[in-house]
């Protein structure tokens, strides 16, 4: 570490020399290096190499050259302070200077003056313990008593400063080149003087000004925090708000799918009694036990058959054709009572009827069911598109009008014709039940009596009344023609289909007057009129003007009950859907009460 008189100068004093150094011109320095050569080792004494010297003069560590001392004390602050005043002055006022001119720098003019005593002062204030924190005083206030006590000298001085020789001692040259430096010096201080109050007043409307900043700096800080925590605050209320928002349409979700699960629970599957009502008490049917009697009957049996070959032979044709009678009624059965039936059953039953029909012709017996039924109900239970229904459904009804069948098997083939309608309705209703396309009339009336949607039912009275004998020829006339009861029994049927729906049903009679009587809140009784008996096809007309002028237009479906066909082709001009008799005699028997129900 560089030394000074044994004392290892710190490095916040040693910058302050360094500082002092970068200000010694070039000249000084090139003469100053031609007096101590060891500043000059291998460099040649020219302009450019001024900063190796330069660098030489403060080495990292030894002593101070004394020449080095009086070079930096000839350009400082000491040259321009320090050596001006004695030591005592120095001793006595060195708090002042220090608060004046600050510590550092003014230590360090201190180290580098030419009076040991001086330098001393400066050694001993270093030695003190923590010498670089201790308090110093107010700036301002060290000037204006630094001014204090210097100020009598100056006026003693002021008269040497201005010339005059009243006050000169005997023999003292006032020229002198010595005193002019001196009064150089005086005013030189007295500008610094002036220069450190001007900058004390400057420093202390500055330290107004900062303090001023500092209040505004807080006020900002406070605002900003309050800020802060009102936008801590919304982002909360966003992130409760956005969570709120999430749980309810949770909720809405999970209450739609609660919903369409209840309506499509709610559907009536008609298709599903059957099976329910089996699987309910399949479990309380034991099997049949054998007698000793079916054991003597098959004895019996198979002696005549080793007697009689022909009786043998014709028993064997026979056993086989139950079992494939059984076969197929299995087969169907199956069809018939699958959800989701196998497409190798079409096959099978096709093949078992060709074998069936070749072993009953040679036998000579026939079916006990009619073929074509067997056919069609076979096609029924194996549709599996509301396309496919709607074909076999006009086909039924074309056998059904022209006595190919009888009303009984197409009162039978609707029920199947229902059943499978429902099973496919449920397989494609995944979606709401406004959505689906089924257009069926009979699946309009399940859902309307189900509650869900409404449609206006209009039937053609007599045609009904004739059309389904079976069902109303009980309360006939005793002329054979249907007269009041049978009316009212028609009515009855029709407002206990819809005793839970918020449909309405328009029953249309011949009649000479025209009138309407409301049967219930749900049925309307309506007379044609349009003249005498004689007259044909009143009530057609009658249900076509019914369609023409519906308060609600084709906004809700109407469907027709007829066998009529003309009226029928009238009808689905208008927008209207047609349901033949048997359909309609296949849903009065869902009534219970009914025979045959």
């Amino acid at each position: 570490m560089l030394t000074i008189d044994d004392f290892d100068i710190p490095n916040t004093l040693l910058s302050e020399l360094r500082a002092i150094a970068d200000q010694i011109k070039g000249g000084q320095l090139l003469a100053l290096a031609k007096a101590v050569p060891s500043l000059a080792v291998g460099v040649r004494l020219t302009a450019a190499n001024t900063r190796f010297i330069r660098q030489r003069l403060l080495p990292d560590s030894g002593r101070l050259r004394d020449e080095v001392r009086d070079l930096l004390a000839a350009e400082g602050l000491n040259w321009q302070l320090v050596m001006v005043f004695s030591v005592t002055v120095l001793t006595e006022c060195l708090p002042l200077f220090l608060a004046i001119y600050g510590r550092e720098r003014m230590l360090a003019a201190l180290l580098v003056d030419s009076r040991p005593e001086v330098r001393q002062l400066a050694v001993s204030y270093c030695r003190e313990e923590d010498w670089h924190s201790k308090p110093l005083f107010e700036r301002d206030e060290a000037i204006t008593a630094l001014a204090n006590i210097i100020q009598p000298f100056l006026r003693a001085m002021a008269p040497l400063m201005s010339g005059s020789s009243s006050t000169s001692e005997p023999g003292e040259d006032l020229n002198s080149e010595e005193f002019s430096v001196f009064r150089s010096k005086i005013a030189t201080l007295e500008e610094r003087l002036r220069h450190a109050k001007d900058d004390g007043r400057a420093l202390k409307k500055l330290e107004v000004k900062v303090e001023g900043l500092k209040n505004q700096r807080a006020a900002l800080e406070e605002k900003l925090d309050r800020e802060r925590q009102l936008r801590l605050a919304a982002e909360k209320m966003e992130t409760q708000a956005e969570a709120r928002v999430q749980t309810l349409h949770q909720e809405q979700e999970r209450a739609v799918q609660a919903g369409v699960e209840a309506e499509m629970q709610s559907v009536v599957r008609a298709w599903l009694v059957e099976p329910l009502r089996l699987g309910s008490v399949i479990d309380t049917v034991n099997e049949p036990q054998g007698g000793d009697i079916l054991d003597r009957v098959c004895s019996v049996l198979s002696h005549q058959a080793e007697r009689d070959r022909h009786y043998g032979n014709r028993s064997q044709l026979r056993d086989r054709l139950l079992a494939l009678r059984q076969a197929e009624e299995s087969l169907l059965r199956a069809a018939a009572e699958s959800i989701n039936p196998l497409p190798e059953l079409s096959g099978l039953i096709a093949e078992l009827q060709g074998e069936t029909d070749h072993i009953e012709e040679i036998l000579g017996e026939g079916r006990q069911e009619s073929i074509v039924v067997q056919r069609l109900a076979a096609m029924i239970r194996q549709a599996t598109d509301e396309a496919s229904l709607t074909r076999i459904k006009r086909l039924l009804h074309e056998m059904e009008t022209s006595g190919v069948i009888t009303p009984v098997e197409s009162r039978e083939l609707y029920h199947d014709y229902h059943n499978c309608l429902g099973r496919l309705f449920d397989r494609f209703s995944v979606q709401p039940l406004s959505d689906i396309g089924f257009t069926d009339p009979a699946l309009i009336v399940g859902k309307g009596r189900a509650g869900h949607g409404r449609f206006l039912w209009i039937l053609d009275g007599y045609n009904i009344l004739l059309g389904l004998e079976d069902l109303f020829a009980k309360t006939f006339e005793e002329d054979g023609r249907p007269g009041l009861n049978s009316r009212k029994r028609l009515l009855a049927m029709v407002d206990a289909l819809l005793a839970d729906s918020r449909s309405l049903a328009d029953v249309v009679f011949d009649g000479p007057i025209r009138s309407e009587e409301n049967f219930s809140s749900r049925v309307k009784m309506i007379y044609s009129g349009g003249g005498g008996f004689t007259v044909r096809d009143r009530a057609d007309q009658a249900i076509v003007d019914c369609l023409e002028m519906r308060p609600d237009g084709p906004s809700i479906p109407t469907i027709v009950v007829t066998n009529d066909r003309v009226l029928a082709d009238r009808c689905l001009m208008l927008g209207a859907r047609v349901m033949p008799l048997q359909q309609f005699a296949s849903i009065l028997f869902t009534l219970p009460g009914i025979p045959g129900s």
